[in-house]
């Protein structure tokens, strides 16, 4: 019975590990749902097909850019923006007007000629300018997207962009999952040992 209340204890510290290594993976964002993020190279100021297929963003070289939403300077009214395919709305300000957060939407059709899809969103911020880009979950239409930084902070959005390809993304195996994994496989060892030197 003790094996089991251990074993029980360990999986639950694991999932916590890995539930904390999954909010902290991206230093721009959320963008929600997605299945990993991956910021932008600290040298570089904007988002491109280019940096993107230079370095195998999600294992692919073959991005493409579909749709991109710039951010008026010193609009505080606008409900929206819109670059078809992608549209942001329910948009939120901080006190100097900037957007923080809202919601995205996608029109479904992209999913029928694309394996992946990313968002990137970029702060645009004069010096010290970075982005990160989010691989979207396969099929999703609409959720949420936030400019919260590591030190809970916002930054206000210059522009996001989307881009695709025809490709599946190669979508990396977090540490936790690893540790995870190699924790359990130690508890389930202990337990047999435990049980043969019971029935010994």
């Amino acid at each position: 019975m003790k094996v089991k209340k251990h074993s029980l204890f360990g999986l639950i510290l694991v999932l916590v590990m890995l539930a904390m290594n999954v909010a902290n993976a991206a230093t721009y964002g959320p963008v929600t749902p997605s299945l990993v993020s991956r910021d932008g190279p600290a040298n570089d100021g904007s988002d491109s097909v280019a940096d993107l297929n230079a370095n195998n963003y999600f294992g692919l070289n073959t991005w493409s850019e579909i749709a991109r939403i710039e951010i008026p300077e010193n609009d505080a009214a606008s409900t929206g923006f819109s670059d078809d395919p992608l549209s942001i709305g329910d948009l939120v300000r901080n006190d100097e007007g900037e957007l923080i957060s809202g919601r995205w939407s996608l029109d479904a059709s992209v999913w029928q000629g694309f394996a992946s899809v990313m968002l990137v969103l970029n702060d645009g911020n004069v010096g010290n300018i970075f982005w990160t880009a989010w691989l979207l979950t396969p099929g999703s239409t609409f959720g949420h997207w936030m400019t919260q930084v590591p030190d809970s902070t916002f930054r206000g959005l210059s522009h996001i962009t989307a881009y695709v390809s025809p490709d599946a993304a190669v979508v990396p195996v977090p540490a936790a999952v690893w540790l995870f994994g190699s924790g359990l496989a130690g508890l389930l060892g202990a337990a047999r040992r435990k049980s043969a030197a019971t029935q010994a």
